[in-house]
C-alpha cells in the first residue's frame, strides 16, 4: 500500500514539473512587446555653474587736451587793523641774545619853510621788545600868514609804553600834553581891529591813558579790552573841563559759529567856564551776539541801553552780512543807533574859533543802512555805503552877529539826514599805497536853524604812497569839499564855495641814517575858507632832513 503511494505521488510530481514548463513555454512565446528599461549613462556628481571672469587686459586710456580751470580766490591783504602795535615772537623761537636790541631808538625830522615855519619831531624808542617797549614823541610847528594876525602854533609831548604781562594779558599806557595857539584874525575888515590880546586863544590839553587786554581768548573763550583815558582841558578865557571816556567789551565764544559780547561804554564830563558851569555824562550798556547764519551768512544782533544826561534811550545794532561767493561780493545790511560824544575839547579840534558853550550834551544817530563791499583782485578793494536816518541834538556852527570872528553853537535838536560814501583802495605791497574816501551828506527838516551851518554837504580825500625807488619816495595828498551854510555880518545865509587842495612830497635817502625831505602844500596857491572869513595858508613849501638810528 505504501509502495502504491509512494508511485503515484512521483508520477504526479513528474507529471507538474511538465505542465509548469508547458505554460513558461507559452508565455515566452506570446511577449512579443519590448519592456521599458533604464539606461545608465554616467553617474550623477553635483557641481556649481561655472563663473564668468572680467578680462583684466590693460587698454590705453584716451589723452584729454582740455585744461582744467583752476580759480583761487584769494582776499587783497591790504588789511587795516585799529590796534595798538605790539611785538609778536613765535613759541617756537628762542632769540639770540646777541640779535636783540638792548639800547634806543632815535628818529629827529627837523625843517623849515615860507611863511615863518620851524618845523620839529622827534621820537625815542626804548625797550627790549619782549617783556616792555615804548616811545616818547615830541612835536612843534608854528606859521606866520600873510594876513594880519594869521599865525598859529601847536606843540607838545606823549610817551607809550605797552607791557607784555603774564597769563596772555598785554598793557598800555599813554600820556602827555598838547596845546594849540592861535589868533581870531577873521573879523570883518570893516571894523576896527580888536587888541591883539583879546584875539590870542590858546587850548592846553593833559591827558592819561590806559588800556588792558588778552591776545587770545583764553580756555574759557573770554576775550576782553578794557579802556580807560582821561583829558583836562583849559583855555586862556577861564574855561575848564575834565572828561573821562571809559570802554569796557567782554566777548564770550560759545562756538565757532556764535559769541556773545556784553560791555560798558561811555563818558563823564564837567565844563566850567567864564559864565555857565554844566556836565555832560553818557552811560551805555551794548550787548550783542554774532552768529554765522551759513558759511556765507553772518549776523549780529543787539541792543544798547543808554542814558545820555539820565535820558533813557534804547539803540538797534543789527548787522547782516551775505557773501556771494561767485562774484565776491559781500551785501550788507543794518539798523544801528549810536552816539557821537560831544565836548568843549573835541569842538575846538573841529573849529578853534567856537564862544564858550552854555551847555553841551551827546548827538544821537538812527540810521539804516546798506553796501556792498568787494577785494576784487589781490590789489583793489572797495565799498559802498547808502544810508537814511536821523540825527538829534547836531550842534551848528554859524559866526556870530558882531564882527563874525567867533562862531556861536545852535543845538538842532532834530535833522534828517542822507549819507552816500564810498571808498576805493589799492595796495601793492609796499612799493604802491593809494587810497580814496568819498562821503555825501544831505540834511533836512531843520527847525532852529535856517540852515544847517558848518556841516559839508561833500568831502572827497585821495592819499597816494609811491615808493620809485628803494631811496627815493613820493606821496601826494587831495582834499577836496564844497562849502559849508555860512551866516554874514549882515544876516544872509550864503553858501561857500567848492575847494581843491593838492598836496605832495618826497623823501631820499642821503645815507644810510640820513635823509632829505620836502613837502608842497596848496600847491594850487587856493585862497579858500573851511570856515566863513577864515582864509586858509596858500602854497607852502618846507623840507630839512631826517636822522635816525
Amino acid at each position: 500500500m505504501k509502495r502504491t503511494i509512494n508511485t503515484i505521488a512521483g508520477i504526479c510530481k513528474t507529471l507538474l514539473t511538465l505542465a509548469c514548463m508547458a505554460v513558461f513555454a507559452q508565455l515566452q512565446a506570446q511577449d512579443t512587446v519590448k519592456r521599458k528599461t533604464i539606461d545608465i549613462t554616467s553617474s550623477f556628481k553635483p557641481s556649481l555653474r561655472p563663473q564668468q571672469k572680467m578680462g583684466f587686459t590693460a587698454s590705453a586710456v584716451a589723452s584729454d587736451t582740455n585744461r582744467p580751470k583752476l580759480s583761487y580766490k584769494i582776499p587783497a591783504q591790504n588789511l587795516a587793523f585799529g590796534f595798538y602795535p605790539a611785538p609778536l615772537r613765535p613759541l617756537a623761537f628762542q632769540a639770540d641774545s646777541a640779535t636783540v636790541a638792548t639800547g634806543p631808538s632815535i628818529y629827529l625830522k627837523a625843517g623849515f619853510g615860507n611863511f615863518t615855519t620851524p618845523y620839529f619831531k622827534g621820537i625815542a624808542a626804548f625797550g627790549d621788545g619782549k617783556k616792555s617797549n615804548g616811545n616818547v614823541e615830541a612835536q612843534y610847528i608854528g606859521s606866520k600868514g600873510k594876513l594880519e594876525y594869521q599865525d598859529y602854533e601847536q606843540y607838545g609831548v606823549k610817551g607809550n609804553l605797552w607791557l607784555h604781562m603774564k597769563q596772555n594779558n598785554t598793557l598800555h599806557l599813554n600820556g602827555g600834553f598838547l596845546s594849540n595857539g592861535t589868533y581870531q584874525y577873521g573879523f570883518d575888515p570893516k571894523t576896527v581891529a580888536p587888541p591883539k590880546d583879546s584875539l590870542r586863544i590858546k587850548y592846553s590839553d593833559v591827558f592819561v591813558g590806559a588800556d588792558m587786554g588778552n591776545i587770545i581768548a583764553g580756555d574759557a573763550g573770554v576775550s576782553y579790552q578794557a579802556k580807560l583815558n582821561a583829558h583836562f582841558f583849559s583855555d586862556n578865557k577861564d574855561g575848564q573841563e575834565t572828561s573821562v571816556h571809559f570802554d569796557v567789551p567782554i566777548t564770550k565764544t560759545i562756538s565757532d559759529n556764535a559769541s556773545v559780547t556784553l560791555g560798558i561804554k561811555g563818558m563823564l564830563s564837567t565844563f566850567s567856564g567864564a559864565t555857565s558851569d554844566f556836565s555832560n555824562n553818557l552811560f551805555m550798556i551794548p550787548v550783542n551776539g554774532k552768529f554765522k547764519l551759513q558759511e556765507n551768512m553772518t549776523l549780529k544782533a543787539g541792543l544798547i541801553p543808554s542814558w545820555n544826561n539820565k535820558q533813557f534811550k534804547l539803540l538797534p545794532d543789527i548787522d547782516f552780512e551775505y557773501l556771494l561767493n561767485e562774484k565776491n561780493l559781500v551785501l550788507q545790511a543794518g539798523f544801528r543807533g549810536y552816539f557821537d560824544e560831544q565836548n568843549y575839547r573835541s569842538l575846538t579840534v573841529y573849529n578853534p574859533w567856537i564862544q564858550q558853550p552854555d551847555s553841551l550834551t551827546n548827538t544821537r544817530n538812527s540810521e539804516i543802512f546798506g553796501a556792498v563791499k568787494s577785494n576784487l583782485n589781490e590789489n583793489f578793494s572797495f565799498r559802498v555805503k547808502l544810508g537814511v536816518g536821523s540825527q538829534f541834538n547836531v550842534p551848528l556852527l554859524v559866526n556870530d552877529q558882531y564882527d563874525g570872528r567867533t562862531f556861536e553853537l545852535i543845538n538842532e535838536k532834530k535833522l534828517s539826514h542822507i549819507l552816500f560814501s564810498g571808498e576805493l583802495v589799492y595796495q601793492k605791497g609796499d612799493k604802491i599805497s593809494w587810497t580814496n574816501l568819498l562821503q555825501y551828506n544831505g540834511y533836512g527838516d531843520i527847525e532852529q536853524a535856517p540852515k544847517a551851518y558848518g556841516l559839508l554837504p561833500f568831502e572827497f580825500r585821495s592819499s597816494l604812497q609811491f615808493l620809485i625807488r628803494k631811496d627815493l619816495r613820493f606821496k601826494a595828498d587831495m582834499y577836496a569839499f564844497n562849502g559849508a551854510w555860512y551866516r554874514t555880518v549882515e544876516g544872509d545865509d550864503k553858501r561857500g564855495k567848492s575847494v581843491i587842495d593838492l598836496n605832495a612830497g618826497v623823501e631820499f635817502d642821503v645815507t644810510q641814517k640820513l635823509k632829505l625831505w620836502l613837502q608842497f602844500n596848496n600847491i594850487t596857491n587856493s585862497e579858500y575858507q573851511r570856515w566863513h572869513q577864515y582864509q586858509a595858508l596858500g602854497f607852502q613849501a618846507v623840507g630839512g632832513i631826517i636822522f635816525h638810528m
